[in-house]
C-alpha cells in the first residue's frame, strides 16, 4: 500500500506495524511507527454499545456524534499539473457503526508541536465491522482558472 498508494496519491504512505487482538470482548489495537511520530495503543470495550458519549465529548448526543462516524462520501486531491481536482467516490454498505468505549493509553502524534499547549479530548468512538467498501473511479473536475 505505501509504493502504490505514494505512487497514485499525494498523501505520502509511510510503512507502520500494527497489532489487533480481541479477547474476552475487548479490542486491543497498537501501531508502532518508525520514528514513533504515529503511535497508538488503545483498548475497546466491545461489550460496551451503545456506550455514553466521553467525558468531555464536544457532542450534546449520541446521534449527533454518529453523523461524524465515518469517511465522507467523497475523498479529493489536486492534479498539480492542470489545477484541477480529482474527486474520488466511495460507496459502503453495512456501515453500522456502535458507540463503545476506549482507552487511549498513547497517541504519540499529539506529543508533535502543532499540538503544543492543547488537551486532547475523545470526542466519541466507534466499532464497525463486515462492512463492503470500495471507491470508484476519480473524476477530474475542472473549473474557471484566474
Amino acid at each position: 500500500m505505501v509504493v502504490l498508494g505514494n505512487l497514485l496519491t499525494h498523501y505520502r504512505y509511510q510503512l507502520a506495524n500494527v497489532s489487533a487482538q480481541e479477547r474476552d470482548g475487548r479490542l486491543a489495537i497498537q501501531i508502532r511507527t518508525n520514528a514513533q511520530e504515529a503511535d497508538l495503543d488503545l483498548v475497546a470495550a466491545l461489550t460496551s454499545t451503545p456506550a455514553p458519549l466521553p467525558r468531555g465529548s464536544p457532542f450534546t448526543n449520541l446521534a449527533e456524534a454518529r453523523r461524524y462516524a465515518g469517511p465522507l462520501p467523497y475523498t479529493f486531491d489536486h492534479d498539480r499539473s492542470t489545477g484541477s481536482i480529482i474527486a474520488v467516490k466511495a460507496t459502503r454498505k453495512r456501515w453500522n457503526p456502535e458507540p463503545i468505549t476506549v482507552e487511549v493509553r498513547k497517541a504519540s502524534f499529539l506529543d508533535s508541536p502543532d499540538f503544543s499547549g492543547t488537551e486532547p479530548v475523545l470526542a466519541n468512538a466507534f466499532h464497525v465491522e463486515n462492512v463492503h467498501y470500495r471507491w470508484e473511479r476519480g473524476e477530474l473536475l475542472t473549473g474557471p482558472r484566474s
